[in-house]
């Protein structure tokens, strides 16, 4: 498109939407030139997918699998409150729970702080597992860990974000 003294205050609008259709980005560095920048929350728009994708997989409602869970806390005194990213509820309980991340992790090495975050959802809503769900995994697309002692099962699952 041709600047003119017409359509030149569009310049930033068009800047923008060129960096977006090309996929680019903007590279910062020393100097006056202005630049216009478009953030998306990738972790956000990752758990919006999963939770829109799995309501419709499973095909229940958004009362049946809320935006956000109900008010629940890991201890007695209501001090440390839980929100995990997906819950099924029926009967007003909570009867499976998981947690979505946006993270590509190298083969087979799961973080160890995500499997705990979950650990305790299952634990504090007296669940016998729950399930993490990664963009993606460079190797594994799915494994299981079984918690000694209390036998809870932390399913981990991989997207393939490249599939259709």
């Amino acid at each position: 498109m041709v600047l003119t003294r017409l359509n030149r205050h569009y310049q930033p609008a068009l800047s923008l939407a060129t960096l977006i259709l090309r996929s680019a980005s903007l590279d910062l560095g020393a100097g006056s030139v202005r630049g216009s920048a478009f953030l998306i929350d990738m972790n956000n728009a990752f758990e919006r997918f999963v939770r829109s994708a799995l309501r419709d997989a499973l095909s229940v409602d958004v009362a049946r699998f809320p935006e956000r869970p109900p008010r629940t806390r890991l201890d007695e005194a209501g001090l440390v409150p839980l929100k995990p990213d997906l819950c099924v509820i029926e009967d007003r309980r909570i009867v499976w729970v998981g947690d979505v991340k946006y993270k590509r992790l190298p083969v087979g090495a799961y973080q160890n702080a995500d499997l705990y975050q979950l650990l305790a959802y299952t634990v504090a809503m007296d669940l016998p597992g729950g399930t993490l769900i990664y963009a993606a995994d460079e190797g594994v697309s799915s494994a299981e860990h079984v918690v000694i002692e209390s036998g809870k099962r932390l399913r981990v699952v991989a997207l393939d974000l490249l599939a259709p």
